[in-house]
């Protein structure tokens, strides 16, 4: 029996799916034929596209690290409360005895 070997699964940089999905999501022509023309599958590009479709808004979001140190800096104030809070109820406890 022949060993059968497994192809590598192919890999798109960003750049290349960005064109595809554009492309896909134009008036102009089909998804099959824009995967014709990209040499790709026309299932893999109908995923780009509806994925840029469905994610397209991220775009004019806040940058993700900006949005992480947001809250960020939220869990850290929050923290502060809290020692500051637990502090505060110990030395009432103290005083009460």
């Amino acid at each position: 029996m022949a060993k059968t070997t497994k192809t590598p699964k192919k890999s798109y940089d960003p750049q290349f799916k960005a064109k595809v999905s554009i492309e896909a999501l134009s008036q102009a022509s089909t998804t099959e034929a824009v995967a014709k023309q990209f040499s790709i599958n026309k299932t893999q590009a109908n995923s780009w596209r509806n994925q840029l479709k469905d994610n397209a808004y991220t775009l004019f979001m806040k940058g993700k690290q900006e949005v992480y140190e947001d809250k960020q800096e939220t869990i850290d104030n929050l923290q502060q409360l809290l020692g500051q809070e637990a502090m505060e109820i110990a030395q009432l406890k103290k005083k009460s005895r």
